[in-house]
C-alpha cells in the first residue's frame, strides 16, 4: 500500500507574496501557478510512488499517453491553460476509453 502526501497552500497563503506549496521542496510558487506549474510540482512531489504494474517506475507521470498495455498503472497528469487532466488506465491493457478513470481541475484564482 502506497504512503499518502499531502501537499497545498501554506496557512499563511497570501496570493500577493511569493509563496511556495508545502511538500514540493519549494519548487512550487503560489502566486504565479498555472496549469502546468502545478502539474510539474505534483509530478516531482509524487515522484516516490510507484506503479503497481511497472514499480521500477513511478505511477505519476506528465502527459496524457494511456492507450497501450505499457500505460496501465501509471496516474498521467496534464495541463491546458488553467485545467488539469489526470487519467489513469486501470484494466484491459488500455485499449478503451472505458479503462480510464479521468478527472479534470480547474486551478482557480
Amino acid at each position: 500500500m502506497q504512503a499518502s502526501k499531502v501537499f497545498g497552500f501554506p496557512a499563511h497563503y497570501d496570493e500577493t507574496a511569493d509563496s511556495t506549496a508545502a511538500g514540493t521542496n519549494g519548487a512550487f510558487n503560489c502566486k504565479n501557478r498555472t496549469g502546468d506549474t502545478i502539474t510539474t510540482a505534483a509530478v516531482a512531489a509524487l515522484s516516490d510512488f510507484k506503479n503497481p504494474y511497472s514499480t521500477g517506475s513511478s505511477a505519476v507521470r506528465d502527459g496524457s499517453a494511456h492507450a497501450a498495455s505499457a500505460d496501465m498503472g501509471f496516474v498521467n497528469v496534464s495541463a491546458v491553460d488553467d485545467t488539469i487532466t489526470v487519467t489513469t488506465c486501470f484494466q484491459n491493457k488500455c485499449a478503451a476509453t472505458t479503462d480510464d478513470v479521468t478527472n479534470e481541475i480547474e486551478v482557480a484564482e
